[in-house]
């Protein structure tokens, strides 16, 4: 699992419990800017990091990584853009990923609003 399906898979879980960043940061320790660097691909986190969100979230790690093999990769079934896109997204930082996603929800209502002229 890379360190970007890592920051995913926490935010997912933050999202689902209504849990807070800044409770998460406060919590477990890990700073916006480790985050930050963990999406963007910069470092992994420390078995020591892992263990802390193991702890606060009470999730495994270890059965993610077990299964790293076998579960099915976010690159699945896209087509050459769409990989070129999964490819660039860590590199964006939480601003830059608020633009892209203005621009497709943009995007996507311009179109949904032309197919039903």
């Amino acid at each position: 699992m890379s360190s970007y399906e890592i920051v995913v898979y926490i935010e997912k879980i933050l999202i689902s419990r209504n849990i807070s960043k800044a409770d998460f940061y406060a919590s477990t320790g890990i700073s916006a800017a480790v985050m930050s660097n963990w999406r963007k691909g910069k470092n992994y986190p420390s078995m020591e990091a892992l263990m802390a969100i193991n702890e606060y979230l009470g999730t495994d790690f270890a059965i993610m990584v077990e299964n790293e093999k076998t579960a099915p990769k976010i690159e699945d079934g896209l087509n050459a853009i769409q990989k070129q896109l999964i490819q660039l997204f860590p590199l964006l930082d939480d601003a830059d990923v608020s633009v892209l996603l203005a621009t497709a929800q943009s995007l996507i209502a311009s179109r949904r609003f032309r197919d039903a002229e």
